[in-house]
Parts: C-alpha cells; structure tokens; sequence
C-alpha cells in the first residue's frame, strides 16, 4: 500500500499518456509534446523535478487498454477517481483528493490493509432476452427493508458466445412508509415553491402517493391533516383539502397517511385479546368523505388487522408554511393613477381628502374622450382591484352605469369620478372638494359694510376684472 500512494502522488502532476520508451518522469507521465517544447512551470516546493529517471523494472509502464489491467488486482479491478476544490484564485490553495474503489466485498481497515468483509453475501440474478429496451418487474415482499442495487449487464450475440457491450447499476430503496408528497397552490401565488402563501385566501393541499405499481388501488386509504394553527385534525378520505391560515407567522404541517394492504397473517400467540362487550371498536369503513374535525373524536385509526391478514401501512409528510400579508403589487392610490394614465385618462386630479371629514381617503377626477372610454376605464380598474383585493378589503360600488357622461367608482378608501370635460367643467368638482374649507372659514367671519371708496375706480357695468380664480389639477 505505501508503494501504491507513493505513486498516486506523482500522478498528481498530470494525467499523461505513458510512451513505449519510458525512461523519465515526465515520458511516463507526460503528454506528446512537439519539439522545442519549453516548461515554463517554477519548481514546486516540496515536488521532485520530473527530469528524474523512472525505474521501469521496478515500475512497469503499461499501455492504457493492456489487458494486464484485468489481472493486476485480486479480485478484479481498480479505480482511481481523482477529484480537486478548483478553481482556485492565484495564490490561494487547491486540494486534490485521490480515493481508490477496489472490487466487490473488498475494503480498507483501519490499518491502511485491504481486506474481504466479514457479511459479504453473495446475490442473485435474473435473465432476459430484448432488444434495445427491456423491463422486468419483481415482488419486494421478501426483500430486506433500505437501499438496495441492481446492477444490469448487456451482453451481444457474436456467433455461439456472447460479448458484454454495457454495465449499469442503480439504487432503489424498499421502505415500510407510504411514500406521499403534499402540493400547495393558491390564488394570487406566483411562486409555490418558496411555500410561502398568503393571509386569508384558501391554500389546496393535495397529497399525491407515489405507487406506481398500483398496489394501494385496493385499500382504503385515509388522510389525516394537521395544520398547526390550533384548528384541529382533519381526517379525510379525500386526498384533496382546502384550508385558509388567518394569521401570519409559521406553521408546521403534519399528514399522516394510512392504508390497509396484505401483510403477513400473526401467529396465535400474537392475535389481541377479546375486547369486553361493552367496548365499542370504530373501523375504517366508518370514516367520513369529507374532512371532519377528529381531535378526541372517537374515530381514530384503527391498528387491529382483520381475518384477511391486512396490516397497516402508514406515511408521513412535513412541511413548514410561512402566512404574510398580501405581497403583490397593493391597490393605492399610486397604482390607480398609473392605470388611468395607461388607460389615456386626462387632466387627472388627486384630492387628499382631510381626515375629519371621514368620507374617504382621496378623491379622484379625470376625463375620458367619450362614453365608452368612461366604461372601458371604469371596468378595467374594477377588474384590476378584484384581482389584486384581499379578503378583508370592501366590495367595489359603481354609480351612474346608465349615465353618459359621469361614472363614480367607490373602493372605500379611494373615490374617482370619470366624466366628460363638458360635464367636468359643469359640476367643478376639484372647486367643491378643495375650496369647501374656504368657504366654511369665510361664513363664519361676521359680515361687515365696506366703505365706499373700497371699490373705488371700478364701474357697475366693468365686471371682468373680478373673474374667479380657477383651479386645475395636472
């Protein structure tokens, strides 16, 4: 063993092919190189220069694909697997690592000795003609429980004998578990994979059990549910739940699957005892179709097996939720003045509403170019806030649809009116919604008589210089 990791380590250098005539380090371990090659590597400290002379007769140099290969080892071959933690930054370190799989039942001790395992047994085979594609099935009743191998030859037919051409092998695992995987979607989730869903919207559980054989087609297969928000448990034979979290935080999701399937029949010293008359039994045929809160509920799972020797098989899947608050786009007042510019609204006015007034939040005007530009723009942003509104958020109110030139839709927190610009400058609402406060100072200032020469050089009839201040929004 010491000679053999002593020559792993000048393998390290590089992996070269060996030439016939090998008489130094870097011929045996070299690649063809063309004349007038010049290394411009620096001597590595610690490493031998590979202008040394290799001793062949000691070390023999072997062409790749002699068949000495296959006799070299007891036992069959070896292989060497090289791997590194490149890349690397210049001037930092790299680590290459150099681990040996020897043959079937052969191993390393703790005293670097290779030895045979004590429990190596031997295994069985099977064999089957096809062509470019084959499949075989087999009965895991009697296999041992964990990971197991299978490994497949592929032979050709040359003349009398046959010539192998593919070696695979492949783990498959035999478990004692129902193999079951829960999916989680909702409305408004864009990324389910991240399993986190929002507040107050109804989240679909769906457990999916892995039986590609069909053997569960039979049994009656039951659901238990438990969402970790205090609700309770939910027994099911349905394998789809709709369940809707009202608070945020984490919750942990725990489903336990339960399905009867053949098993062994238990010898007369291990059947149950009789139970007392007075002891009622729930079995599984009395499960509900829909879920049901179970808690203390008395219909449990049953453990017993029946006369046909059915046994329980039971699966289990966890889960950690995480339930936040709506966090997509919101429908605010910034986002319902981008629509209106992208529906082509004009001349929109945004009123911050004074909070005394308790009317709402903010008031919005802006005009449309005809009748049907003032539906268009109500029913697409009606769509939108239905889209994007949470649960807890207040229906949408529309008022004048039979109108032709005013529409006024209500969010609660936001009102907009949409109008023709004849109708706008009829009503002035922008006047009624920003000047009112003005207008309740000024009638609360007792009336005075203004002196005559106060108006001083106006005439009666010269009435334009006291035109009114408009007021317009952009």
């Amino acid at each position: 063993m010491e000679s053999l990791h002593w020559i792993l380590g000048f393998l390290l250098l590089a992996t070269r092919l060996p030439l016939d005539s090998a008489k130094r380090f870097y011929d045996v371990l070299g690649n063809e190189r063309h004349r007038g090659y010049m290394r411009e590597h620096n001597q590595l400290h610690g490493w031998s220069s590979d202008e040394n002379d290799w001793d062949e007769k000691l070390y023999p140099v072997w062409k790749r694909g002699d068949a000495r290969w296959k006799s070299s080892w007891k036992g069959g071959q070896v292989q060497a697997i090289l791997t590194s933690n490149s890349p690397a930054l210049v001037g930092s370190d790299i680590t290459f690592a150099v681990n040996l799989a020897f043959p079937r039942c052969q191993k390393e001790d703790a005293n670097g000795n290779i030895v045979y395992e004590k429990n190596c047994r031997n295994g069985q085979y099977f064999q089957k003609l096809g062509r470019c594609s084959v499949r075989i099935s087999m009965n895991t009743a009697n296999l041992t429980l964990g990971p197991q191998v299978m490994e497949v030859t592929v032979y050709r037919r040359h003349g009398w004998a046959y010539i192998p051409i593919a070696q695979v092998r492949d783990v498959y695992v035999v478990t004692d578990h129902i193999p079951v995987f829960v999916t989680m979607s909702q409305k408004n989730d864009r990324n389910v994979s991240d399993e986190t869903f929002l507040r107050d919207l109804p989240i679909i559980f769906d457990a999916l059990i892995h039986d590609p054989s069909h053997f569960l087609n039979e049994s009656s297969i039951y659901f238990k549910w438990n969402f970790g928000d205090n609700t309770g448990l939910f027994v099911s034979s349905n394998h789809t739940l709709n369940h809707t979290y009202v608070l945020n935080g984490t919750f942990n999701l725990n489903l336990t699957v339960q399905g009867s399937v053949p098993g062994p029949c238990p010898s007369p010293s291990t059947l149950p005892k009789p139970i007392p008359s007075s002891v009622t039994i729930f079995k599984t045929s009395y499960y509900p179709n829909t879920p049901v809160p179970a808690g203390d509920n008395p219909l449990e799972l049953s453990k017993i097996a029946d006369e046909n020797c059915q046994i329980n098989r039971y699966g289990y899947f966890k889960a950690t939720l995480t339930i936040v608050d709506h966090t997509g786009p919101k429908f605010d007042i910034d986002l319902l003045v981008s629509l209106l510019r992208q529906e082509n609204a004009r001349d929109i006015c945004v009123i911050k509403v004074p909070p005394e007034m308790r009317y709402t939040d903010y008031f919005v005007i802006g005009s449309g170019t005809s009748t049907r530009h003032l539906h268009a723009m109500a029913y697409y942003i009606v769509k939108m806030y239905k889209y994007l509104k949470c649960k807890s958020e207040p229906h949408v109110r529309i008022e004048g649809k039979d109108t032709d030139d005013w529409l006024c839709v209500d969010f609660g927190n936001m009102v907009i009116h949409l109008m023709l610009p004849e109708s706008r400058e009829t009503y002035e609402l922008e006047k009624l919604w920003t000047l009112r406060s003005y207008d309740d100072q000024l009638s609360q200032i007792p009336p005075e008589t203004l002196p005559e020469d106060f108006i001083l050089g106006i005439e009666e009839e010269d009435t334009s210089l006291l035109t009114p201040v408009e007021f317009k929004c952009e």
